[in-house]
């Protein structure tokens, strides 16, 4: 099962260059074009929004596993090890909820959009929507997995005889 996550983990992360590489890529070529030939693109900003859009989500997916996003830790900091394990089962409920709202509202929306296209590109904004839905299933499967190691590992409660040494006044 290990294989199957590491394999994941590396598509997930590959995605992301991907995008990223592709951003970085048409503002050099833009910056280029404008510049050195003296003629820009007129579809290279309209690209590189919906480059960094998916980016931007598809990474979210990624900090859920690794721990990368932003949290106000001063009350857990002072909980005990029994009782954080439950406020971050409470956390990855919301979250996994928030996430299942995103894919079906998502998902909704592109399809609400279909028919509209993008100014430069002529590209459905429908399927450049599509991103959300989409991350939002990866954020949902990572949620999932943050909280199973939470619960198992992270915040398991100790064998018997052990101290508690984490939290607690």
């Amino acid at each position: 099962m290990k294989k199957f996550w590491d394999a994941y983990d590396r598509f997930l992360k590959g995605i992301i260059l991907l995008t990223s590489s592709a951003f970085v890529i048409l503002v050099l070529l833009q910056i280029f074009c404008r510049y050195v030939l003296g003629n820009s693109l007129a579809w290279s900003e309209e690209m590189c929004k919906l480059l960094f859009y998916a980016t931007i989500l598809f990474g979210s997916a990624v900090c859920i596993t690794d721990y990368r996003h932003i949290t106000i830790d001063i009350l857990t900091l002072y909980l005990p090890r029994k009782i954080k394990r439950y406020w971050y089962l409470g956390v990855y409920v919301f979250m996994l909820c928030l996430c299942v709202y995103l894919i079906i509202y998502g998902y909704a929306f592109a399809r609400g959009n279909m028919r509209q296209l993008t100014p430069a590109m002529q590209i459905s904004f429908g399927y450049v929507y599509l991103v959300t839905p989409a991350a939002s299933i990866l954020m949902c499967v990572n949620t999932v997995r943050a909280a199973i190691y939470d619960v198992r590992t992270k915040y398991a409660p100790h064998e018997p005889g052990h101290m508690e040494t984490e939290g607690g006044l």
